[in-house]
């Protein structure tokens, strides 16, 4: 047997799930999973730091 290559394997078949028609609920519970949470924090950041900045320009 050969070695698994785990993240990767794992990955390819979440993929297919994912394209696949999964149930929704099933679908849903995926994408709330730290990864996708982790991406939604980094974009939300980012969002509040650029809406700090257009304040800051305003204000002078």
């Amino acid at each position: 047997m050969r070695p698994t290559n785990r993240v990767g394997d794992y990955a390819k078949l979440q993929k297919l799930y994912l394209r696949s028609n999964a149930p929704t609920k099933k679908r849903i519970a995926w994408e709330n999973t730290g990864a996708q949470q982790r991406v939604r924090l980094e974009k939300r950041v980012k969002r509040e730091q650029l809406r700090r900045g257009d304040e800051r320009k305003n204000e002078e």
